[in-house]
């Protein structure tokens, strides 16, 4: 608020500055027109004269407020800038302190997640057979992914760590698809996951409708990045899923 207080002051002097520059201009330039259609009378001659003298003083006296005027924006336009330039560097440390924050809060999300104990997976499964697939396929099926994709991704993060489910539906072939997508941490997760991925799939296989699975994973340790993709595929509902593609990249096994 003070810097748009300043600004106001200045801008204020600097109109009634040029106000009374053009003022005194008209006047002087009415004085000279005065003195060139009078030129015969000697007694306009000597009032001119001395009304000429107390413009001209007067001159000087404005003239002398101008400068002062002047002088007093041209403090405050340095106060100002420098009111600017502080805040500036004020701002850029705030900017600077909240990335540096921000960095730090992802980074122990990453490192809550490299911690975190990724589980067995149940011999008894998840239940991810038990969900209604049936009506996946029906008129409010997409809702139903929905649900369905939000529930797996949370029922599956003990074991696959932070996990994106989504399902992809085929209605006219009648088939489903289910991609997920993990971030289990650290490397030392990597068997455990893998076998987790296996018992996945064989729990699935009792969704009659579902003919493919894929899964990506991403293993972290420190700046060390691996991922890690396969993909299931099986003819119909009542044949076993086989392994038909695998993928490592990054640093990794």
């Amino acid at each position: 608020m003070a810097i748009i207080y300043f600004i106001g002051i200045i801008l204020v002097l600097l109109v009634i500055n040029i106000a009374i520059i053009l003022s005194r201009i008209y006047l002087q330039d009415q004085l000279n027109y005065a003195k060139k259609t009078n030129t015969e009378s000697i007694s306009f001659q000597r009032k001119f004269s001395y009304i000429q003298q107390k413009i001209v003083a007067k001159h000087s006296t404005w003239l002398l407020i101008i400068s002062a005027s002047l002088t007093v924006c041209l403090i405050l336009m340095v106060f100002v800038i420098f009111q600017l330039s502080s805040d500036n560097q004020a701002a850029m440390k705030r900017l600077a302190k909240a990335e540096e924050e921000t960095v730090k809060l992802t980074q122990q999300q990453e490192d809550i997640i490299n911690q975190s104990v990724i589980q067995s997976y149940p011999q008894k499964g998840i239940g991810i057979a038990d969900y209604n697939w049936e009506e996946v396929f029906g008129e409010k099926g997409k809702e139903q992914q929905a649900a369905i994709e939000g529930e797996l991704s949370q029922s599956m993060a003990p074991y696959f760590g932070s996990t994106t489910a989504l399902t992809m539906v085929e209605v006219s072939s009648q088939k489903l698809t289910i991609a997920f997508a993990s971030t289990p941490g650290a490397k030392h997760n990597k068997k455990l996951v893998l076998d987790n991925i296996t018992a996945l799939v064989k729990e699935a296989e009792g969704i009659n409708q579902l003919t493919q699975i894929n899964f990506q994973a991403a293993f972290k340790e420190g700046e060390e990045k691996e991922d890690y993709q396969c993909s299931y595929q099986r003819e119909n509902g009542d044949a076993q899923f086989q392994l038909i593609s695998k993928e490592n990249e990054g640093n990794g096994e």
